[in-house]
């Protein structure tokens, strides 16, 4: 993980590393993929408004951001054939499809804002960054249903409460 050492605290870091492991694999498991391998860019606000304007064009921060790796193959998103365990030779290294980044104070102020935990609220996002990597998005409501319906089921696996309670999907089209 590459880690901007200024913004998240040791403590969160050590947290967001154990549990983002487990979140990956629940992930893979729950969209019949292989281990992957994802980067993870965890940093400020000011360099997450850099990203977000560079490459959505909106000069605002935003709580995370994916990169999908192009060069994966074409059967890294849930539309093709699922892969299986056998697809990945032993001893091999888990394939990698691209990189996420986390800003820690957009993070915290949305779990303060929201009475979550912070630990929560991060798996959360770091859930909804790989469903990105995984070929899912929100651009209409019948996508933000299905990516919402995907991620609930995913959290609940890992013991965390449905973010989305409470929150009508149109809100979060687009976002």
């Amino acid at each position: 993980m590459m880690i901007d050492t200024d913004s998240w605290p040791d403590a969160a870091v050590a947290q967001a590393q154990a549990r983002f492991c487990v979140a990956t694999d629940v992930v893979c498991a729950a969209f019949g993929k292989p281990s992957i391998q994802v980067g993870a860019l965890l940093c400020d606000n000011a360099r997450m408004r850099d990203l977000n304007l560079q490459f959505r064009g909106k000069d605002s921060p935003t709580n995370v951001l994916s990169f999908p790796d192009d060069s994966a193959p074409d059967d890294s998103t849930p539309d093709n054939a699922p892969l299986d365990d056998s697809a990945v030779p032993a001893g091999a290294s888990p394939r990698a499809v691209g990189e996420l980044a986390l800003a820690y104070g957009q993070l915290a102020a949305e779990a303060n804002e929201e009475d979550k935990s912070l630990a929560d609220h991060m798996t959360h996002l770091w859930v909804h960054g790989l469903a990105h990597l995984f070929g899912l998005d929100h651009e209409t409501v019948g996508d933000a249903e299905e990516m919402e319906a995907a991620e609930t089921a995913i959290l609940a696996r890992l013991g965390i409460a449905d973010p989305y309670a409470g929150f009508h999907v149109e809100d979060k089209v687009k976002t």
